[in-house]
């Protein structure tokens, strides 16, 4: 799952990674300009599911955590 720290999405997070744990490997939020609530949003999810939440501040963070984690495959 991908958001960012503008929006008020945690609790849409959270749901929705306590209903299907197994399918969701991780929650990246987009850090924008407010990184305090960035972090706030990753310790809410982090603290009330098993699915971790990753700040990043690219695509390319997704893509090195997502091959780093094996949730992605080099081809």
């Amino acid at each position: 799952m991908l958001g960012d720290s503008a929006e008020k999405d945690a609790d849409f997070y959270i749901e929705v990674a306590k209903k299907f744990p197994k399918q969701i490997k991780a929650i990246y939020i987009r850090k924008t300009r407010n990184t305090k609530n960035a972090k706030r949003i990753k310790k809410l999810i982090n603290k009330n599911t098993a699915v971790p939440a990753i700040l990043i501040h690219s695509s390319q963070d997704i893509h090195d955590h997502g091959l780093e984690n094996g949730i992605f495959y080099k081809k």
